[in-house]
Parts: C-alpha cells; structure tokens; sequence
C-alpha cells in the first residue's frame, strides 16, 4: 500500500482524482513510455521530471505514489514547497522504500541543509537500488542549487520533460473536471471558456467551481451565454 515516512510531521493528502487514467497523456507519450518500461525493470535510481508552472507535475507525482502502492509498492510523496514544515531528517530512513517521489525541488534550492540531505538520500537510494523521483520547474543547471554535485547526480539519471497541455487538450481536462462535478461541459463551452479566461490550468479550474456554484445557483446548464454572463460578473 501507498505510505509515508514515519518521519513525516505533517499530513499529507493525495488527490484521489491523481491517476494514470485520467492524466492526459496526448503530449507527452514517450514520458508515459519510458515510465511503463521503468515499472518492468530499470537500472535507474533517479529520474528528473521537469516542466512549467501547471504542467500536472504534482498530479503525475501523486498519480505514480498511488499507482505504485496498487502495485504494493512501499511509496512515499513529499511536497518541497511546504518545507518550512518539515525537517531535513524527514529524509532519513527512506532509502529503504521501494519508491520516494519530491515535488518541487526549485522550493529548496539554495538552503544548503536540504541539498545535502538530498545528496545523501540520492546517494542511499542509489546503494539500494531504489527509485528516486524528483520534479522540478526547469533541468538541474537551471534550478538554482548551490551544491554543483547534487546538479551532476540528477544530469546523470533519466532527465524527462513534461511537455505543456496544448487548448485542445485543456478542454478535454475541463470536461472530464465538469463530469466529475456533476456538470456537463461541451468542448465547445470548454474552448469558448480557454479563449476568454487565463490559460493556466490552475485558473481555468478554479473558475469551473465558481461555474458549479453559479449554475447551481441560477439552475442552468454550461452554455456559452451563461458562461458568458459568469465572466462578466
């Protein structure tokens, strides 16, 4: 089953809608082959996921924590970018998991005492033959890290990009977002609201809750008037 350290002091909820099935994988196929083929055998320790802000980094993280606890991996996700909540030690003893995913590296970058507890787990996962998962904004060199062998260690793993959700793609997410809250949104609803609202995932899905409330509120459906009417407001 899917675990956390039993160091970590804080919560740490994944999104149950995070999972390989309804990750839109249209732009970045080889990503998803290269990641079955690690699932059969791989002499990696170490792959680097990179990608822009709201390029579902965090979903496909938590999407391989679930997925690998399916598998009755002992997995572990940690999110770098609430460290003021954590402690360097929250690293130790993960070694010994078959699977240890960190989101956000940029987050700790340049705190010296996190690099080095990083370098060191990279270095027991390697001794361990474990799977270390890391994501990030940009590649190593770009990442700002003040510990140039910590850059060396993640340029020598499997460095993969996460390639950005073209419209049409983003349209298809709302709709499957719009489904799950009881709400039918038309692609063509769905490219009229990416064509007038701010791109970004993270924007356009927060927006979709404030059409869930309105239209529960006015009791109609997600047409382009009402949608309309909603932006206007």
């Amino acid at each position: 089953m899917t675990t956390s350290s039993p160091q970590l002091p804080l919560s740490i909820e994944l999104r149950s809608d995070a999972s390989y099935e309804n990750y839109i994988w249209e732009e970045n196929a080889e990503l998803r082959h290269c990641l079955n083929k690690l699932e059969q055998s791989s002499e990696e320790c170490c792959v680097y996921l990179w990608g822009g802000k709201c390029s579902g980094k965090t979903h496909l993280l938590q999407a391989i924590t679930q997925r690998s606890g399916a598998q009755n991996k002992l997995a572990t996700y940690i999110p770098l970018r609430q460290y003021r909540e954590l402690d360097p030690t929250v690293f130790e003893g993960l070694e010994w998991l078959d699977v240890v995913l960190l989101d956000d590296l940029d987050a700790i970058s340049g705190h010296r005492e996190w690099e080095e507890a990083l370098f060191h787990l990279y270095n027991r996962i390697k001794n361990t033959r474990k799977l270390l998962f890391i994501s990030a904004a940009n590649r190593p060199a770009q990442v700002n890290l003040l510990l140039p062998d910590l850059v060396s260690r993640f340029n020598a793993g499997l460095l993969m990009r996460i390639n950005p959700l073209t419209d049409a793609s983003k349209s298809k997410v709302l709709a499957m977002l719009a489904s799950r809250k009881g709400m039918v949104l038309t692609i063509e609803v769905a490219n009229f609201l990416i064509n007038r609202y701010p791109r970004d995932m993270a924007s356009l899905s927060a927006f979709l809750d404030v059409l869930d409330r309105a239209s529960l509120i006015a009791q109609r459906k997600l047409t382009i008037p009402f949608v309309r009417e909603v932006l206007k407001q």
